[in-house]
This record gives structure tokens, C-alpha cells and sequence, in this order.
């Protein structure tokens, strides 16, 4: 196993989340600079990258998709019905229990997982990690947004408004699935645009991270014990969870692993941009993204056991 794109990728991440600390620290980036970058993102690069991973998967072939196809259901309905017990475990405070069901569910599947996924598994597994992204998508844009949203109102209830569920991510997330399932190729150009803005999300989106946290101390985001937590559950009692009920109803190869692998991974960046977009707790986000990215130094060796458990 070649785990030296992975530990690049975190270094990747950590650099750049550096960089929009100091950019934020010497005035470079203003608060209003972070509002127009987490808007552009979130309106432009997320939804072309959405574009690009499904548009670039619709020429691969559609057999043996079953045993993915169910493992994603499964994981998923587990991931969303664990979220409220998990928040309210961690005793997450009144204004942010939206915002950390969202983070149960929403990991670093892109930047971290995918690259994981191809250390462990090679690169014949990556087609299976990105059916698995497909439903995270769709549920960012929809379940994500009225968790985030449910933090403005003490009650947790708000109206359901399509509006606000009707979003750039949206659009992109059913204009990938028609492709991909129909087998209908996006124009090359269409493709190559959405691959350029869509490989920009991730750096644009640790500078927003980086430049959220500033002004935190280091040592007060280490004492956040409801995150630390939160991190230590997801990254790690989940796919063991997930392990054990996939395996049970008899799934076995990338249709165990990959779930297993990728319901391990940090606290996506996302996290933020949805946070800022929707007018929730933007700090405790960055908090969250910035810990639990750092514990999957320790945490990977444990799932690598996790996921040998179900070789």
C-alpha cells in the first residue's frame, strides 16, 4: 500500500489552510473577501466539480454496480439516522445540533477519500468511490441545507421552502446523475471548463477554513471536546459499524471497502462553505475541519485494521 499520496494530500491541506490564516492575519483577505469566496465557491466551483466527476464516470461501464448500490443506501440511511443520536451524545450546544448532524454525515470524500481509497484498494476501486459520492451530493444540497438552516430557529422546525433547497449544487448533482445513468457524454468542452473550476474548490475552500480560524488559539480548538469526540465516532466507530452490518447481509470486496473507507474520512471542508452560505456556525465548522483533519494522522492506521478485519 502506498500511502504517500494520502499523507501528501493532508499536507496539502494543512499548507493551504496555513496560508489563509496569514492571508486573513495581515489583511490580505477581509472578512467580506471570505463571504465572496465561500459564494463563489459554492455557487460556481462545487457544482462544476460535481459536473466533472459525474460527467467523467458516464463513459465507464454500469456492471456489477448492485453490491455498491445497496452498500451506499445502507451506508447512508445509517450515516443520517446516527446523526441526531450522535449529536446529541456529544451534547452539541443549542445553536449548532443542525450543524452537527451535517458533520456526522459529511466527510472529506473528495480530497482525502478518493486518494485513500486507491492507497488500500488500487485504482480499480476509484469508479465504485464515486457511485458512493453520488447520493452525498444530492444530500449536501438537500438534508445538509435544512440541517444548517434548522440552527436559526431554538426549536430545530422551519419551513420546507424549495427555494432554498433549489441551488446551483442541485442542478449540477441531477445533470451528473442523467448523464451517468443514461450514458449521455457532456461535450468535451463542457467537461474540460467544469474539471478547471471544479479542481479550484478545495484550495478556495482551506483558505476560507484557514482564514475563519483566525484569531482562535491553537490550544482552544484542541480542548473542544464535543468535536474530539464527534471525530473519534465518525473516523472510527462508524466504519466498524458500517463494517459489521454490510458484512452481515453477505457484502464482500469494493462493496464492504469502500463504504468502510470512506465513511472514515475528516469532517469535510464543505462543512464551512455551508455554513457561511446558510448562516450557521462558521467557527465551530473550521474548528471541526481543521481537528478532525488532523486526527486522521492517527486515525488512518486504524481504519486500515478495520477495513482488514473484512478482507
Amino acid at each position: 500500500m502506498d500511502f504517500t499520496l494520502v499523507i501528501s494530500q493532508v499536507i496539502i491541506l494543512f499548507f493551504i489552510m496555513f496560508l489563509g490564516y496569514v492571508l486573513r492575519s495581515k489583511g490580505i483577505i477581509t472578512e467580506e473577501g471570505i463571504k465572496n469566496f465561500s459564494s463563489l465557491i459554492f455557487y460556481v466551483t462545487m457544482p462544476a466539480m460535481i459536473i466533472a466527476s459525474l460527467g467523467n464516470t458516464a463513459s465507464t461501464k454500469l456492471s456489477d454496480l448492485y453490491d455498491i448500490a445497496l452498500a451506499t443506501f445502507i451506508t447512508y440511511g445509517i450515516l443520517i439516522g446516527m446523526a441526531p443520536v450522535l449529536a446529541k451524545l456529544v451534547k452539541a450546544p443549542l445553536g449548532s445540533i443542525g450543524l452537527y448532524k451535517f458533520m456526522a454525515i459529511f466527510g472529506n470524500v473528495g480530497f482525502i477519500g478518493f486518494p485513500m481509497t486507491i492507497a488500500l484498494l488500487g485504482e480499480d476501486a476509484l469508479f465504485m468511490a464515486a457511485i458512493f459520492n453520488i447520493p452525498f451530493n444530492l444530500l449536501l444540497y438537500t438534508l445538509g441545507v435544512y440541517f444548517i438552516l434548522s440552527d436559526k430557529n431554538k426549536d430545530h422546525k422551519m419551513e420546507w421552502s424549495i427555494k432554498q433547497f433549489m441551488n446551483p449544487g442541485i442542478i449540477a448533482t441531477v445533470i451528473g446523475i442523467i448523464s451517468f445513468l443514461s450514458g449521455w457524454k457532456l461535450p468535451v468542452v463542457v467537461l474540460n471548463i467544469s474539471d478547471v473550476l471544479g479542481s479550484i474548490t478545495t484550495p478556495l475552500a482551506m483558505i476560507v477554513v484557514g482564514a475563519s480560524l483566525f484569531g482562535v488559539k491553537i490550544r482552544t480548538i484542541l480542548k473542544n471536546y464535543r468535536i474530539f469526540a464527534l471525530s473519534v465516532i465518525r473516523m472510527i466507530l462508524f466504519p466498524l459499524g458500517i463494517g459489521f452490518v454490510l458484512s452481515s447481509i453477505g457484502l464482500t470486496g469494493f462493496g464492504l471497502w469502500v463504504p468502510i473507507i470512506l465513511s472514515g474520512m475528516p469532517i469535510g471542508t464543505n462543512t464551512v462553505i455551508m455554513a457561511r452560505q446558510y448562516g450557521g456556525n462558521t467557527l465551530e465548522a473550521s474548528e471541526a475541519v481543521f481537528l478532525s483533519t488532523l486526527m486522521m494522522i492517527a486515525t488512518i492506521p486504524i481504519l486500515i485494521i478495520i477495513v482488514g478485519l473484512y478482507s
